[in-house]
């Protein structure tokens, strides 16, 4: 336990040393944290690929339970190689080792993360980069949320509310642009306006950093998520369905 204590990581200083043009891959959900991240980490350092987590027996994202066809699409987008693996840092550290080890020989010096609070995530993969001979950095840990959300709209990330823990918020902000007028009603609620307690998840249809923006259609499936529907990148059209 003691060495494994050893190779955590302090994740407020993670990314301030980050040297100019490290090159490094990106932990991605597809939502906002994980694009914000991308975004400052690609100012500093020179981005290499994303790796997804899937759940393999729904081919949908372990983080949003979205479909794996708009992840694939967004790293289309943002011009990155995709890795999608089912082996999560939890329950199959050997096998996501491996394929650490394997982003190291590539040249790989880091892998960049979106989590603000969550320490238990910062210790698992701390050690896994430690490990395979990399380093975690973390540029949006711990910061303030109204100077994450200043990021946001400098970096012009689009995010659209894609699933919601109904106990917590009401169905109706399902499908909704998590802007600033969004960011400050939740402000208001007995909730984490970024929705790092599993309040919200969103999706990234659009930023600086993507090529392209995403063309999509949303669609209902149930009181706590929707779904968005993938259209051709010559496809112009915008509907919500």
């Amino acid at each position: 336990m003691k060495r494994e204590n050893s190779m955590i990581v302090d994740p407020s200083h993670s990314f301030l040393d980050m040297p100019l043009g490290e090159p490094f891959i990106c932990s991605f959900s597809g939502g906002k944290d994980s694009v914000l991240a991308l975004s400052l980490a690609s100012e500093k350092g020179n981005a290499k690929g994303l790796i997804h987590w899937s759940n393999k027996l729904t081919s949908t994202s372990t983080f949003h339970e979205q479909s794996i066809s708009i992840v694939k699409q967004q790293a289309l987008n943002l011009d990155l190689p995709l890795t999608i693996t089912s082996f999560s840092p939890k329950e199959h550290r050997l096998e996501l080792l491996k394929i650490y080890e394997d982003f190291a020989s590539q040249g790989i010096k880091s892998i960049v993360f979106g989590d603000i609070y969550l320490m238990d995530s910062v210790k698992l993969q701390s050690i896994l980069c430690k490990k395979a001979g990399l380093i975690p950095r973390y540029p949006l840990w711990e910061r303030n949320y109204a100077d994450l959300m200043r990021n946001i709209n400098e970096h012009e990330i689009i995010s659209i509310i894609s699933r919601i823990n109904i106990e917590k918020l009401d169905s109706k902000w399902l499908g909704v642009a998590f802007n600033q007028e969004v960011y400050q009603e939740f402000m208001k609620l007995d909730i984490d306006p970024f929705g790092e307690n599993g309040e919200f998840h969103t999706t990234v249809v659009d930023g600086k950093i993507f090529k392209n923006p995403l063309k999509y259609s949303i669609n209902t499936t149930e009181n706590t998520s929707i779904n968005l529907s993938i259209h051709s990148l010559s496809d112009n059209t915008l509907k919500l369905i």
